[in-house]
């Protein structure tokens, strides 16, 4: 039997105190809140996903207070139920997106060096073998845009990363002289991009990973 003694109070969702959202560099921010309402119609009012903040809150007994916040751009990915006994029923409801749309979110960068060895080989007993280093600088890329979504097919291409030169030497490189190698191509390569959602239609975000290399394609002589 649902608990009855506040009445109609628990015929919609309770928003509970402690909703906690987190900004998150370059990725979707997070954000959780939990919510109480009677088991009788917990299957019916439940948060669904997909849905805005201010989808989920105008179901709610809660007003728009400077203590209750509403995120129009936070959508729910993740809800979960548990009985509390004596009719009700919590929801612990976790949101992604972007808290604030009016800022622009920085990306998050990471930049890694690697050193690849390349050797010549002895022609005729005029040349000794030389071993040659050449750094590799790979940049992986995490940001958030709205709308359209960042073209898959653009893998492959050379895409320089922004804020990058088109030329990184001398600050980042040193290219050898190899004897027994003809250079073909030296630029950006966007490696991989991968991309998820939150929201529909014209609200949609995505929050795409992309890792570019700075190559080096070479053809033996």
């Amino acid at each position: 039997m649902a608990r009855s003694d506040q009445g109609n109070e628990l015929q919609r969702l309770i928003l509970q105190p402690g909703s906690s959202f987190v900004d998150n560099k370059g990725k979707f921010d997070s954000g959780t809140r939990t919510f109480v309402c009677d088991e009788d119609v917990a299957s019916r009012i439940a948060p669904r996903m997909g849905e805005s903040d201010v989808e989920v809150i105008l179901r709610a007994r809660a007003k728009r207070t400077g203590t209750r916040r509403i995120f129009p751009a936070m959508f729910v990915t993740s809800v979960s139920d548990k009985d509390m006994g004596n009719g009700l029923v919590e929801f612990t409801v976790g949101y992604e997106g972007q808290k604030n749309t009016k800022v622009v979110k920085k990306p998050e960068v990471v930049e890694d060096i690697d050193t690849e060895s390349f050797s010549t080989v002895p022609t005729g007993g005029y040349v000794l073998p030389v071993t040659f280093q050449r750094p590799i600088i790979s940049v992986t890329r995490i940001y958030v845009s709205h709308g359209q979504k960042p073209d898959p097919f653009a893998t492959g291409s050379n895409i320089v990363p922004p804020g990058y030169k088109e030329n990184p030497r001398p600050s980042y490189f040193w290219t050898a002289y190899i004897p027994t190698q003809t250079l073909i191509f030296e630029g950006w390569i966007l490696r991989k991009r991968s991309s998820r959602s939150v929201g529909s239609g014209r609200h949609i975000i995505w929050e795409t990973t992309d890792q570019f290399v700075y190559e080096y394609i070479t053809s033996t002589t």
